[in-house]
């Protein structure tokens, strides 16, 4: 709902209470065609969209390497690339490891993601910190400190 009159205590807001974020919201709509009226009836449908309920993570410990997975290198030198093909999948522009045949039917309902990395090279403390958010174990002690899987 579009706020016109607000509390005394908004920050950079107008004497009339309305601040100068939603101010100028407002009065860029009309670059985009857009008018007071029709922000405020898609205001008041509220959100199509469902918001998701729920994560499955697919943790592969000591599983197959991403590189004959979900992040093939078909470019990489030979040393690097894993020695399987990539196939297509339902998503446009990925494709996947060859031996991932009904999970390549389905890549349209999952999110692969790709950016995330960290600096630690034991590979046992950084899964212990992937899978609690916590600093802890390395390969040397590998007593979890924090509740974990593994």
């Amino acid at each position: 709902m579009l706020r016109v009159t607000g509390r005394n205590s908004d920050r950079g807001g107008f004497c009339d209470g309305i601040n100068r974020r939603r101010f100028l919201e407002v009065g860029s709509l009309g670059v985009f065609g857009l008018t007071l009226s029709d922000l405020l009836r898609a205001e008041s449908r509220g959100s199509q969209h469902k918001s998701d309920k729920s994560v499955i993570l697919i943790w592969q410990h000591g599983g197959p390497s991403q590189l004959d997975t979900f992040d093939m290198k078909p470019l990489a030198p030979s040393n690097i690339r894993g020695p399987y093909s990539s196939i297509a999948s339902s998503l446009p522009g990925l494709r996947v490891g060859e031996l991932l045949p009904y999970q390549a039917k389905i890549m349209d309902k999952v999110s692969v993601i790709r950016s995330f990395s960290h600096g630690n090279g034991d590979h046992w403390a950084a899964a212990h910190w992937m899978l609690t958010a916590f600093v802890g174990a390395n390969g040397s002690d590998r007593r979890p400190r924090n509740p974990s899987m593994g």
